[in-house]
């Protein structure tokens, strides 16, 4: 994936290639592998001292002596998350053929899997305009490859840097897979030989990830809500289907603090109505 070392910071941060070089360099080793020259790698390193603080996944190594998968509840940094953009995924990387071939093997039964959360979008979502070529590796999605779709209503996000903030009604959905099948439990858990997170709803072998050999990942959606709904998202509502069609969380509702990270993370993009927008030479023109 080409990366621009000459690009501005901020605009470096809205590409999903260099991005993961905020949760740390524990997870990075495990989880992402980084392309781009290395002065834009120490430019990011200095942003990710200056703002650790309010990034979720900047403050300690998951792999360290302590259980990756010790904070409470479904942790989003650990690397058994099926969620969180720090969490690994298995898998070899994919040729742009390839993984367009293996999405397009896939994609209905990732729709049908996603319905069983009983949000309607989940049903329709892939009727909507797709703005990627073909399905590209996101390190702020574990390693996943994604699909970036919107609604009617989100129309301007074909605009990319130049689409101002979009309206309320606006939803953006991004499905994800994973480029081989996961083997065994726990299949993300580079730490440890035994799952230390057996009993942990984010291990996606256990209930709420579907079965372990199935390729599909997460649904990742951000919903644009009237002025005031939550200030610090941007107004935006932030969902989480897993592959089982479990709602993980949503901003303001159910599970909130598990998509916590969604908020802080998108903040780095802010003056662009909190949107991270796909690598440029897989942007629909």
């Amino acid at each position: 994936m080409r990366t621009d070392s000459q690009k501005p910071l901020k605009s470096a941060l809205l590409s999903g290639t260099v991005l993961p070089m905020m949760v740390g360099a524990g997870v990075i080793a495990i989880s992402v592998t980084l392309a781009g020259p290395p002065a834009q790698a120490d430019q990011l390193a200095g942003y990710s001292k200056s703002t650790s603080s309010k990034n979720p996944c900047a403050a300690k190594n998951p792999c360290a002596a302590k259980n990756p998968c010790a904070a409470k509840g479904c942790n989003p940094c650990g690397p058994c998350s099926p969620c969180g953009p720090c969490g690994a995924a298995a898998g070899p990387e994919l040729s742009d053929a390839a993984a367009a071939a293996l999405y397009k093997a896939q994609k209905h039964g990732m729709m049908k899997a996603y319905k069983k959360s009983g949000l309607p979008y989940a049903a329709t979502y892939q009727t909507w305009k797709r703005y990627n070529t073909v399905p590209y590796n996101s390190g702020t999605h574990g390693g996943r490859y994604v699909n970036n779709y919107a609604n009617a209503k989100a129309g301007a996000y074909g605009k990319y840097e130049d689409a101002g903030r979009l309206p309320e009604g606006a939803i953006l959905v991004k499905d994800s897979f994973t480029a081989a099948a996961a083997k065994g439990c726990n299949p993300c858990n580079p730490c440890a030989a035994k799952n230390p997170c057996a009993a942990n709803s984010c291990n996606p072998c256990n209930p709420c990830g579907a079965a372990a050999a199935s390729p599909i990942g997460p649904l990742f959606v951000m919903e644009k809500m009237g002025s005031g709904f939550n200030p610090a998202s941007g107004d935006w509502r932030y969902t989480m289907v897993l592959p089982n069609g479990q709602i993980l969380g949503t901003t303001n509702g159910k599970g909130s603090d598990k998509v916590e990270f969604c908020i802080a993370c998108h903040a780095a993009a802010e003056d662009y109505d909190h949107l991270m927008f796909l690598p440029e030479e897989y942007r629909k023109k």
